[in-house]
């Protein structure tokens, strides 16, 4: 086993100091100063001091996080405990995994999570039959956004909110039909679990943590502040890192105050700053630091660096979008050109940010010429694509028998002949349990065929084989290649799905199948970036935690980036919408390692018409000794 003396030799003094302090921990990481490092090399010191790995919780907001972490954590104590499930017996998840985890455990081992497209879909039925032509996306956002701020229908209808005793209404509906249907979106799994814990002293006794560790506790919302308060309430051990200049997601509900508000709430607090950028030149990090400082309502530090100076960085001038994607994209072909045998610059070590995807189409349509291999991340990841969809509806019904969303998506797909009429009648005869609705409803047409198949499906998962053998199965009992034909794109993605299911072939059925619908069901678009040699566009929030040697920022002009929605409020503000796309700004230039590229237009066209733009104030906020200006390729 690795002594502990040895664990913390491996760290720099900052972070030495942060891993040795038991107790509440706030660990200030600014960008590339090793945060992950830290955490990880924190998780295995506890460990290492002898605190049972069950009563240990590390939470992150990615997938991929969790992963590296497990993964690296377990690799500085192996040996010290086996366990086939989870490697070292440690909860190492996104807070949403934990919730599911919780909820499953505490309420019904067969629930089943909604995703966005699925609370989409309940909320469109309840407007059809309450019959109130509204968004139901405006909707869904709405009872989302009151959740994430422990809201209730009650309190909306107190709220100046328009329409608040309709939107109070259709909430309640809502709220009525999840809990009919078994089934928690994706607020549900904090907000339910947050309540629990609160309302029942004795869960709350079971749920007290030895050791609490949060990753990224700048983007924690109020119900994710209350639960880890919650976890740690008897033995106060909690080591949280994060960075308020990185706290970029107040749209979604998240207050970078949380950081702040630990010193309130736990006065023996210890605070560690990780000052040190190991990621960036020093000329990257100083205009990083220089841009921050216009931010008012910030704790502020000092990023500092021992690596080289490096090149200054360039900022673009345009004319016009395709002026621009022309500049940005023969940047890229001089790049990417030879040296000899080697490239100058690997295509995978470029990224090219944005503050709104329509920025991409000009760049895409360059590279397709100039034959510049790209990806694009941030559309519709692979469990959103419609096969993965298709084939996940028929496991969810055989999991929760009153899961009446993925059965409306099974019953006729692929296509067997039952008609939106069949259907409407067969669904209006009101019965919540799917085996008795099957019963019920056999007399329509199609439903019989339908039958068989759940029939058959029920029976081999009865035999409980290896997860994988049982989705080829699937696959084959539902006849949904002959459905596809010969799409090899979404013949590929169902492959994928069967290698993805293959990690759990090891675990009991049950167990496996239940593993495999909670990656499903809380995957997100950040955990599918990969290293292949392309280059990569991404907006700038999907790009927090990455890093590239080039970054290209284009876009960069006032309306667009700052975005102009956050030019209306009040500039001077703590809650400034403003000062969180300065907190962008900051966030895109520190994902570069060596060079910074940041465009932008004089004139962009808008519904068909160009009009004139300016630069965006965060390019005259950067030091101007650390700059180079060129317009149309030549250096002004």
């Amino acid at each position: 086993m690795q002594k502990i003396s040895q664990l913390i030799n491996e760290l720099n003094e900052e972070q030495q100091k942060a891993i040795s302090h038991d107790g509440i921990s706030l660990v200030f990481a600014g960008a590339g100063s090793g945060k992950t490092r830290t955490l990880i090399y924190k998780l295995a010191n506890v460990l290492l001091n002898g605190f049972d790995p069950d009563k240990v919780v590390a939470l992150t907001f990615t997938n991929k996080a969790a992963q590296e972490m497990s993964q690296r954590a377990f690799e500085l104590v192996r040996g010290f405990t086996q366990n086939k499930r989870s490697k070292f017996g440690v909860f190492v998840g996104t807070f949403h995994s934990w919730g599911a985890r919780f909820l499953r455990k505490e309420v019904s081992s067969t629930l089943t999570i909604y995703d966005t497209e699925d609370s989409l879909k309940l909320i469109k039925g309840i407007l059809k039959e309450i019959d109130y032509d509204l968004d139901p996306k405006f909707v869904a956002e709405t009872i989302s956004s009151a959740k994430n701020r422990l809201g209730t229908p009650e309190a909306l209808l107190e709220s100046d909110f328009s329409n608040a005793s309709l939107h109070a209404e259709i909430w309640k509906i809502y709220e009525k039909k999840l809990r009919e249907q078994n089934a928690f979106d994706f607020d549900d799994l904090l907000l339910c679990s947050l309540k629990m814990l609160l309302d029942n002293p004795e869960l709350k006794k079971k749920y007290q943590y030895h050791y609490v560790l949060v990753d990224e506790f700048q983007d924690t919302n109020l119900p994710q502040y209350l639960l880890v308060k919650t976890l740690i309430e008897k033995n106060k051990n909690l080591f949280v890192v994060g960075d308020d200049y990185q706290s970029i997601y107040g749209f979604r509900g998240t207050n970078y105050r949380n950081i702040l508000e630990l010193e309130n709430d736990f006065p023996k607090l210890q605070t560690f700053i990780l000052g040190r950028n190991y990621r960036s030149t020093q000329k990257i990090v100083e205009s990083a630091n220089h841009l921050i400082l216009n931010n008012k309502f910030q704790k502020h530090k000092n990023l500092w660096t021992k690596n080289k100076p490096g090149e200054n960085l360039d900022i673009l001038e345009a004319y016009n979008g395709d002026d621009e994607a022309e500049m940005v994209s023969s940047i890229i072909a001089d790049l990417l050109s030879p040296i000899g045998k080697a490239r100058r610059v690997e295509a995978s070590d470029i990224a090219i940010l944005y503050r709104m995807n329509f920025l991409s189409r000009a760049l895409e349509e360059k590279f397709l010429v100039k034959k510049i291999p790209y990806k694009i991340y941030g559309g519709v990841h692979f469990y959103q694509r419609k096969e993965i969809k298709d084939l996940l509806a028929y496991i969810r019904i055989l999991d929760n028998p009153r899961d009446l969303i993925s059965l409306k998506r099974a019953i006729n797909m692929p296509p067997r002949g039952i008609g939106l009429k069949s259907q409407e009648k067969f669904f209006a005869l009101g019965v919540d349990n799917i085996e008795r609705l099957l019963v019920n409803g056999a007399q329509f047409k199609g439903i019989e065929n339908f039958i068989k198949i759940y029939s058959h499906l029920k029976k081999l998962a009865n035999e409980s084989p290896p997860i994988t053998e049982f989705l080829k199965n699937l696959v084959d009992a539902v006849r949904y290649l002959e459905y596809i034909k010969e799409d090899y794109d979404r013949i590929l993605n169902i492959s994928e799905l069967i290698s993805v299911a293959s990690k759990f072939d090891d675990m009991e059925f049950k167990d496996a199948f239940q593993e495999f619908l909670n990656l499903a069901s809380l995957w997100q678009a950040h955990d599918e970036i990969d290293t292949n040699d392309k280059i990569k566009l991404m907006s700038i929030h999907l790009s927090k935690g990455l890093e590239f040697k080039n970054v290209f920022v284009v876009g960069v002009e006032e309306g667009i980036f700052p975005h102009h929605k956050s030019m209306n409020g009040d500039l001077f503000s703590e809650n400034s919408d403003l000062e969180e796309e300065r907190r962008l700004a900051y966030v895109a230039i520190t994902r570069a390692k060596e060079k910074v590229y940041l465009s932008y237009t004089k004139r962009r066209k808008q519904w068909g018409k160009f009009i004139d733009v300016i630069p965006s104030r965060f390019i005259s906020e950067l030091p101007i000794e650390y700059t180079n200006r060129k317009i149309n390729n030549f250096t002004a």
